[in-house]
């Protein structure tokens, strides 16, 4: 049996441009960061269950406010709320779904004295998130052992959110799916079925490979072709056909 492959998790870094309603300017951003250093990124497209830093950004360059002490509530559109002293905030997304976050921003200006005056600036701002779950896992249902001369059905289960691409591959070989080795494919759905048809017998590799917008995974597959009576005459008769692929 060929050993799975996890190609990466994720780690990716979006910027969102967002607006004022009132008097403060500034910016929001998500972050997401992993120990991987491979990234995949797909605009505001963030991961599910891994930690997102959003933070907020202010524009100032009279230095109007650099005596201000800033208090952030935000808003995480997931029903969850939270108030820091501090322009960034962590938090984790359970479910998949697009978001809006919100964050209202409130400078408390100070006197001479540098106390906290009851004169005080607000301004809102909004970014839009897409959360999506990363690939955990390919499962392959349907049997592994074929005869030659019989279609093999098989389909494969992917367990992360679509859109997906998948590139699927059967040689003698396991083979790292890179470039152009297959052709890449775009499903709406988490289950794909095959169909395939062995001529000779011998032991053969399943190679898949599956990406989102936050993730990538490949795994490999082992499957065993015997030989069948009906199968040998049906070479003699049509000599030189090769393997074929029916989707």
């Amino acid at each position: 049996m060929c050993p799975m492959y996890l190609m990466l998790v994720t780690n990716s870094w979006y910027l969102f441009s967002v607006f004022s309603i009132e008097f403060i300017v500034g910016r929001l951003t998500a972050t997401q960061v992993e120990d991987n250093s491979i990234f995949l990124r797909h605009g505001p497209v963030l991961a599910t269950h891994h930690d997102v830093q959003l933070s907020f950004l202010l524009h100032d360059p009279s230095g109007f406010f650099r005596t201000s002490v800033f208090s952030y509530r935000w808003s995480f559109g997931d029903g969850y709320n939270m108030q820091t002293e501090e322009p960034f905030v962590y938090h984790n997304y359970s479910s998949p779904g697009r978001l809006m976050v919100s964050l209202d921003v409130t400078a408390h200006h100070q006197n001479s004295s540098y106390e906290k005056s009851s004169v005080k600036t607000t301004g809102l701002f909004m970014a839009e998130l897409t959360l999506i779950d990363v690939i955990r896992n390919i499962t392959l249902i349907g049997s592994q052992e074929t005869n030659t001369g019989h279609k093999l059905n098989m389909s494969l289960h992917f367990f992360g959110s679509y859109p997906l691409i998948i590139c699927w591959l059967i040689k003698s070989d396991c083979v790292y799916l890179e470039g152009d080795k297959c052709h890449p494919l775009e499903i709406h759905d988490t289950i794909f079925s095959l169909r395939h048809e062995f001529n000779n017998a011998g032991r053969y590799c399943l190679s898949v490979k599956a990406k989102n917008d936050v993730s990538s995974l490949q795994d490999f597959y082992s499957i065993k072709v015997y030989h069948s009576a009906l199968s040998a005459i049906w070479r003699e008769l049509t000599p030189g056909v090769v393997d074929r692929v029916l989707t």
